[in-house]
């Protein structure tokens, strides 16, 4: 049974509802939330970086939302994914009371969402695949969603994002339930521990999560019409390379499999600054349309299949465009992965 929390956003709300008023907050109700479960993995998934992925301290977050509502008074740490929260919140403070309404749309609709949430997920993914029981409603992170062994976290901000539009938000939070079902696949693969599975892993569960659910795509078409300007010319940009992608698709899956090739060998650099460049690191759009040509060339079960094994996915993309009578992409890497897999 999936249960969906609020406990921690309701936690928060108070302080998210006083700094949206330029108010500031007391000490002792940003140390009220220490007694919540989420608080842990939210700090870590606002880890920094730069410091060998150190987890953030509370009074390091609470610096975060106090520079997004302009009333900082504690040094914020200035690292690439303390800006992503920074982002998050600020969308979070501006939007306030619409995501408060969001709030108890939720709580007073729990079973039929989470019925749905469900559903939706486990028709997508494999027999064997276990989905968490617990998704986290949470606010202030460096991502849209995120899961770990305690469950999946999805932010309010993304939820806000696609205009608390309820069968946005449901499909949204299936699309990360999924996430947790694939994980629970391939987390015993005899090589996950080898630098390139993760890279291989991310490809493959964002591609077929949003060809078979979806959830970037709409996302990203939300934030084109609204938020602060920057956000509204990335999200044009991946929208723009989205709407290319079937005319560029054979071309631009060439150059991956090339930076694939790099990475087998032992270059990862090569492969981040790939990934790095691409509107939708790390590639989500490369894995989207190599989900849909399995599926339209291999069947629905063979696509399902791959979910288990990132390798047998990138092997099956290149065994589906020889189905079509096209070119598969570079037959020296697809050796290398017959020789992994």
């Amino acid at each position: 049974m999936l249960t969906l929390d609020l406990q921690f956003v309701e936690a928060l709300w108070p302080l998210v509802t006083r700094m949206a008023r330029a108010e500031p907050c007391p000490g002792e109700l940003w140390s009220a939330l220490e007694d919540q479960i989420s608080l842990g993995p939210v700090l870590q998934n606002v880890h920094v970086d730069e410091e060998q992925g150190r987890a953030l301290h509370l009074k390091e977050w609470r610096s975060v939302w106090e520079t997004a509502a302009g009333i900082r008074r504690t040094p914020l740490i200035g690292g690439r994914r303390q800006e992503y929260a920074l982002t998050n919140a600020r969308f979070s403070l501006q939007n306030a009371e619409a995501l408060d309404v969001l709030i108890r749309h939720l709580t007073t609709r729990l079973a039929d969402i989470t019925q749905r949430i469900v559903t939706i997920a486990v028709e997508n993914l494999p027999s064997g695949a276990h989905c968490a029981t617990e998704i986290h409603l949470v606010a202030g992170t460096a991502s849209g969603g995120f899961t770990d062994e305690t469950g999946v976290y999805v932010d309010m901000a993304v939820l806000g994002a696609l205009g608390a539009n309820p069968k946005l938000t449901e499909q949204f939070l299936a699309h990360e339930l999924w996430h947790s079902g694939h994980w629970s696949l391939i987390e015993r693969h005899p090589r996950v521990d080898e630098p390139w599975f993760m890279p291989f892993a991310q490809l493959q569960s964002e591609g077929v999560v949003n060809f078979l659910i979806g959830g970037t795509y709409e996302l990203y078409a939300h934030k084109a019409l609204e938020g602060q300007e920057d956000e509204k010319q990335r999200a044009r940009r991946f929208l723009t390379y989205a709407d290319s992608m079937d005319a560029e698709a054979f071309m631009r899956i060439d150059q991956l499999y090339s930076v694939i090739g790099s990475l087998l060998e032992g270059n990862e650099m090569a492969f981040q600054n790939f990934s790095n460049s691409l509107p939708d690191a790390p590639g989500y759009l490369h894995g989207k349309y190599m989900a849909q040509i399995i599926n339209s060339t291999l069947g629905r079960d063979a696509l399902l299949a791959t979910c288990s094994d990132p390798v047998t996915f990138l092997l099956e993309y290149a065994r589906a465009c020889e189905h079509l009578g096209k070119k598969s992409p570079s037959e020296t890497v697809c050796d290398m992965l017959r020789n992994i897999s």
